[in-house]
């Protein structure tokens, strides 16, 4: 499955311009330290797994991992750097690669300057257990 492009909510909204290297970077490394802990979930207190995985997450992230139980995360590793798919100055797809699956990780950036996973998706059949 293949995230949804984030600027479809708006067609009629403003272009978000280009991303640059420093944004680019940034979303790089926010999707790195949420799938540095995504994998993780098997080896984890559940507990201390959602708390630092929240700590990467916006609220939209957080409710989307909800119902995800780090015990039942069957990527034990992180395999290689993160791609990015699109960016703009404000939102970022990256392709991050596991030892279990492929994920499409949608970041933001907050008001703040601060970049957070928003939404991760797999490319794992509909139905497959993580």
């Amino acid at each position: 499955m293949k995230p949804d492009d984030p600027a479809a909510d708006d067609p009629g909204g403003p272009v978000p311009e280009d991303a640059n290297a420093a944004d680019e970077r940034a979303a790089e490394g926010a999707a790195s330290a949420t799938m540095e802990i995504w994998v993780q979930g098997s080896t984890l207190e559940e507990p201390e797994w959602r708390e630092q995985l929240n700590a990467t997450l916006t609220a939209t992230g957080q409710d989307a991992t909800s119902t995800t139980w780090g015990y039942r995360i069957q990527d034990t590793d992180v395999v290689g750097e993160p791609e990015i798919v699109r960016a703009n100055a404000g939102s970022a797809v990256l392709r991050v690669a596991t030892d279990y699956t492929t994920y499409y990780v949608t970041v933001v950036k907050s008001n703040d300057g601060t970049w957070l996973t928003s939404n991760l998706t797999t490319e794992l059949a509909e139905g497959t257990e993580q």
